[in-house]
């Protein structure tokens, strides 16, 4: 899980408007237990009104944040 977050966390600086990764580094932060920071990205990314592949999972996902 810490090299799968640490390669998120890189591609997410150096791409932050790329929504699928700001979706992935945000369940990997999730999955660390950065529980209220991944909430927090998950709802700022879905209330920018973004289109990308993940929104649909990402929307159940922040679901079960609430």
């Amino acid at each position: 899980v810490d090299k799968g977050y640490n390669l998120l966390k890189a591609a997410s600086e150096k791409l932050p408007d790329v929504a699928d990764v700001t979706y992935h580094f945000a369940v990997a932060k999730y999955k660390k237990g950065e529980k209220a920071e991944a909430q927090q990205m998950l709802k700022e990314l879905l209330d920018s009104g973004k289109e990308f592949l993940g929104k649909k999972e990402a929307e159940k996902f922040f679901a079960t944040l609430q």
